[in-house]
């Protein structure tokens, strides 16, 4: 099979997903079921955009933080029940940091980082996540809540104290999860 015949076969193989994954997103509304609705849309979106994310889990940022491939550098914020805002790129600190949006005060469902990397030309989004065992339970609670999206990842502890049972508990966690 050749390389076109190989993309085509994949782009179909994409809509056919996206379509499937769709009407899964509109029946779960139908029942009532909106955490799976959401996750379906979700995935869904991504399917269509040839996106899979690997994400890497660090208790630094307050907010899920995506990379993914752009035209351009450029980012954009997304409060709760709201749709994206174009942020500048300097201004990335005021809304993912925990320093600068602490337990998220600012009510931040996630940012998305856009960048001209050959890297992730293949769909590959990279993800840092806020990390568990935080003193701030919101952190460790927007982790859990972006597991289920992950596709892959990487777990990085320190060398110096020995793995958390907070750490330990994510890698079982991710491992049902992540195949």
């Amino acid at each position: 099979m050749t390389g076109a015949s190989q993309n085509r076969q994949a782009a179909l193989q994409n809509t056919s997903a996206h379509a499937a994954l769709y009407r899964l997103s509109e029946l779960a509304a139908e029942f009532g079921a909106q955490r799976i609705a959401s996750a379906a849309r979700s995935v869904a979106d991504r399917v269509s955009e040839g996106r899979f994310y690997v994400a890497c889990i660090v208790p630094v940022t307050s907010v899920p933080t995506v990379i993914r491939r752009g035209d351009r550098l450029a980012a954009r914020v997304r409060f709760h029940n709201a749709t994206w805002t174009n942020i500048s790129v300097s201004d990335l600190e005021e809304y993912v940091s925990e320093r600068k949006n602490p337990e998220n005060a600012k009510g931040v469902d996630g940012v998305e980082i856009f960048a001209p990397s050959p890297l992730l030309e293949s769909g590959m989004c990279l993800v840092d996540t806020p990390g568990l065992g935080s003193v701030f339970a919101g952190n460790t609670a927007a982790t859990h809540a972006f597991i289920p999206h992950i596709d892959a990842a990487i777990v990085v502890i320190g060398a110096d104290p020995p793995l958390s049972g907070a750490e330990l508990q994510l890698v079982e966690t991710v491992s049902q999860d992540v195949h």
